[in-house]
Parts: structure tokens; C-alpha cells; sequence
């Protein structure tokens, strides 16, 4: 078994990385909230029903993929600070599973907005 003076090492052994974790992960936060905020815009404007169904598929995908950041950092900063290998061990998976959902759920969103391009591919050509 694992003791946790070795969970405390390797933390302190790699708090570079894990800073830089949760530093690129608030980046893709930030870009992820930036995108959908701009197809969020895009599914407003006066264009075709399809394109702008299509660009609110992609917001609410990029909202989805925001939100999986957003947990990864909460994480993250809380495997760092925990003491308890036993606490750690259930974040771990608790994390694996909200994750999990999360991302499955934005690939469903997304494998939307690529089926309504495929079926509605006249709609989506350059033009």
C-alpha cells in the first residue's frame, strides 16, 4: 500500500506541473466560453434555419467543453491540497465519472451539428 508521505512528495515533486495544468486548462476554459459565445452570436444572425440550429449545436458543445475544463481544474486544485488517500482515491473517481459524462455529452452535441451538415450539406457549401 501506498503511504501518503509519498502522495505528498510526488505533489511537491510536480506542483510545476499541476500548476501548469490548471493554468492550460483555465486557457481552454476561456477559449472554450470565447467560442461558444461567438456561435452563440452566429446562431442569431439572419441566416438559414439549418445554419443557425447548426451554430447553437456548437455553442451548446462548447459550453459542455468549458464546463469539463472548469472541472479539471476544481480537481486538480483539490487532488494537490488533499491529505487523505482514501478522499483522494474517491476525487479521483468522481472526477472520472463527471468527466466522462461531460465529454460524452459534447461529442453527442457535436456528432449533431455533423449529421445536420451531412444531411443538409447543399446548405453548408461555400458558396
Amino acid at each position: 500500500m501506498t503511504k501518503v508521505e509519498d502522495f505528498v512528495e510526488y505533489k511537491q515533486t510536480n506542483k510545476a506541473k499541476f500548476d501548469e495544468l490548471i493554468s492550460l486548462s483555465g486557457q481552454l476554459e476561456k477559449n472554450s466560453q470565447d467560442a461558444a459565445a461567438k456561435f452563440e452570436v452566429a446562431s442569431k444572425l439572419d441566416t438559414s434555419a439549418k445554419f443557425k440550429e447548426y451554430n447553437g449545436l456548437k455553442a451548446q458543445e462548447f459550453k459542455k467543453r468549458a464546463e469539463a475544463q472548469k472541472l479539471m481544474q476544481t480537481f486538480v486544485k483539490g487532488f494537490v491540497a488533499e491529505t487523505d488517500v482514501e478522499k483522494m482515491d474517491a476525487s479521483i473517481a468522481d472526477y472520472n465519472t463527471k468527466s466522462a459524462a461531460l465529454v460524452e455529452e459534447a461529442n453527442g452535441i457535436a456528432a449533431k451539428g455533423d449529421k445536420l451538415v451531412k444531411d443538409n450539406s447543399s446548405e453548408f457549401k461555400d458558396k
